[in-house]
């Protein structure tokens, strides 16, 4: 898996560059930003989500940071997971 990986190397630079617009947005805006999840929240998705001043989750809502299924915490969400979750709760 990491060597098909390394093959696509550059090519996610626009979609990591527009997120990371995104998440500063967020945070700059003079009014809070509310996430709404009804489904699966996973890497990015989870850092969109704890980046928001307010979450909302259906029944039926599930979040992921799948890095972790190769032995890897998925470093995308990390930061804002770490400011939002506490130590215990999020592990």
């Amino acid at each position: 898996e990491l060597h098909t990986r390394q093959s696509t190397l550059g090519t996610t630079d626009p979609v990591f560059s527009l997120c990371s617009e995104l998440m500063l947005t967020i945070k700059k805006v003079r009014f809070p930003v509310i996430a709404e999840v009804s489904g699966l929240a996973t890497a990015g998705g989870c850092q969109l989500v704890a980046a928001c001043d307010l979450a909302v989750a259906a029944d039926g809502a599930t979040f992921s940071t799948p890095g972790v299924k190769i032995g890897l915490f998925c470093t995308t969400p990390s930061v804002e997971l770490g400011r939002v979750m506490p130590t215990k709760q999020a592990m």
